[in-house]
């Protein structure tokens, strides 16, 4: 499902647009918008089983349905945001579980409780909710009384974590996969990108310079 990544909000802060540029020097521009295009058309949310909830980040402030979730409209991300529906979109890709509900310092979304936790399920008759978008050493963290299940799949993103997923069995039971650990940055790319683009002749419009790559 979508995630906070898949905006231009991040890819262009991140780097996501300056690689696309050094990988398709002569057509980067219509790549952007063609992965952003497909970027707009992924679910936000949905659910396994009837039982297991899948988002990237989590909960609004508000009390919030499925129903709600399956209104929205797909497509960009709604920002800065005014209305109900923009801060639901929001929340959907950038809240993070916490002991205490309140705002997120993420400038985006909202940190919601276990209460909020709780609410959320019984009302849309609903045992588990797993997301990502936080990482952790071992790349599986569960919050909120098991409630809550956070899996992140990108191993050394701060430099020494590793990676994991889940599998979710036929009884809709949650479980952790065996964790990985692989090179998030491995410099022979770079090396072997160098050999083979004049980066000084890229066109990267409106990109940020190569400190991002």
């Amino acid at each position: 499902n979508r995630g906070n990544h898949e905006s231009e909000l991040c890819t262009d802060l991140y780097g996501f647009k300056t690689h696309l540029a050094c990988a398709y020097p002569r057509n980067h521009h219509l790549m952007h918008r063609m992965v952003h295009a497909c970027f707009n058309e992924l679910p936000l949310c949905y659910v396994v089983g009837g039982e297991v909830c899948v988002i990237h980040g989590g909960l609004p402030k508000f009390s919030v349905s499925l129903r709600d979730i399956a209104r929205l409209r797909r497509g960009p991300v709604p920002f800065p945001g005014h209305s109900t529906r923009d801060r639901l979109f929001q929340a959907l890709l950038w809240s993070d579980p916490k002991d205490k509900r309140g705002r997120s310092d993420r400038g985006l979304g909202w940190h919601f409780s276990e209460r909020d936790t709780r609410a959320f399920l019984g009302k849309n008759g609903l045992k588990r909710l797993v997301r990502s978008h936080e990482c952790f050493d071992g790349g599986y963290c569960q919050t909120h009384s098991d409630l809550v299940t956070t899996v992140f799949s990108a191993s050394n993103y701060t430099g020494h974590n590793n990676a994991c997923v889940v599998t979710i069995d036929s009884r809709c039971a949650v479980a952790p996969g065996p964790a990985w650990n692989e090179e998030y940055f491995k410099l022979e790319w770079v090396e072997e990108m160098a050999k083979q683009i004049d980066f000084h002749r890229l066109d990267f419009g409106e990109s940020k310079s190569f400190h991002d790559f």
